[in-house]
């Protein structure tokens, strides 16, 4: 039977980054706004702003122990930061909410590189992590805060 929001895999839910936006605009505190890709390669997913802050959000899908960022997110990530944009990734894996800075991501050795793609190994980064029922008022908080974790 086929699907056209979600997979199946042996009746097993697969998370798509999609369902992660719809969580992501019905759950965390503020204005919420999907950019998508139209702005230019690497360019985070979504602009988010509340009570006076705000942050780009990157939504990931975690594969396998493993966030894979694109090399052109990563060029974003460092041209961002160089200029004092708070840029956060938001990354879901088995039912568990991850939430890192861009600056963490780019401070952790990753583990490998392929093609278009730098694979980092979900335990070696620092951030924070939510297992569900998730925090949501703890999630937005941590999102929106002024300074790096």
């Amino acid at each position: 039977m086929l699907f056209t929001t979600r997979t199946y895999i042996t009746k097993i839910y697969v998370m798509l980054e999609k369902d992660l936006w719809k969580l992501v605009k019905n759950n965390i505190s503020g204005h919420k706004t999907r950019i998508e890709n139209a702005v230019s390669p690497g360019f985070p997913d979504c602009f988010c702003a509340w009570s006076n802050r705000y942050c780009l959000l990157e939504l990931k899908i975690i594969r396998y122990h493993t966030l894979r960022i694109q090399k052109s997110q990563l060029v974003f990530f460092h041209e961002g930061i160089r200029h004092g944009a708070r840029i956060r990734i938001l990354a879901y894996s088995k039912n568990l909410i991850h939430l890192f800075t861009a600056k963490n991501i780019i401070k952790t050795k990753h583990s490998a590189i392929s093609c278009d793609k730098i694979s980092y190994r979900i335990n070696e980064l620092k951030g924070y992590t939510w297992a569900s029922p998730y925090n949501w008022n703890d999630i937005s908080d941590k999102i929106y805060r002024m300074e790096e974790y």
